[in-house]
């Protein structure tokens, strides 16, 4: 919906439609006082219809008012509006590196790409990260997700390459000299 209902007005503006949300249901409030409680499926000896699970309540139905062809386009925009969820499939091994230092990795991505990503908890051991959000952000974000994983799958080569040729006596040995300020107490240049 935006920050306080701002693409729910940009779409009233953009398709001059009126846009009304139903009151959401309190589960914790008690049944209305003019419904009888019902026992047994029946209310005061009558058998009450069931109730069909593919109906909607009332509670989750949207009402646009408007011109028929400029509520269509209205419904398209908010349909784009619902947040939908992919799962991506990335080693468990790097998720710690994909979260980063106090979640700063992962804060950056939902940044960048407007998305929301949850990484499972690692007692799961999971190799699927879920990343929620509107589906003209997802392709983007899963390409992000996607890419730092082969950064880190490189590095990762990376590391195993060098600790091997540390391993091997063949190897070239590198010393590095690091240069201090002069008048530093271990600069040698004095």
């Amino acid at each position: 919906m935006g920050p306080k209902g701002s693409r729910i007005q940009q779409i009233t503006r953009d398709h001059n439609v009126q846009i009304k949300f139903p009151e959401r249901e309190d589960p914790q409030a008690a049944p209305p006082a003019e419904e009888p409680i019902q026992e047994n499926g029946e209310t005061n000896g009558e058998v009450k219809e069931p109730v069909d699970p593919n109906v909607p309540k009332k509670c989750d139905i949207i009402v646009l008012s408007g011109r028929k062809e400029r509520c269509e386009a209205a419904v398209e925009a908010l349909k784009a509006l619902v947040p939908v969820s992919i799962e991506v499939e990335v080693p468990f091994e790097l998720h710690r590196y994909i979260i980063g230092q106090k979640g700063s990795g992962i804060r950056k991505m939902m940044d960048e790409f407007e998305v929301n990503i949850q990484v499972p908890a690692p007692e799961q051991q999971s190799d699927k990260i879920s990343i929620t959000g509107l589906a003209n952000h997802l392709d983007r974000a899963k390409e992000g997700l996607l890419e730092r994983v082969k950064e880190l799958q490189s590095e990762q080569e990376d590391r195993v390459s060098v600790s091997l040729c540390g391993v091997d006596d063949s190897c070239t040995k590198f010393s590095l000299r690091l240069p201090f300020f002069k008048g530093h107490p271990h600069d040698e240049t004095e």
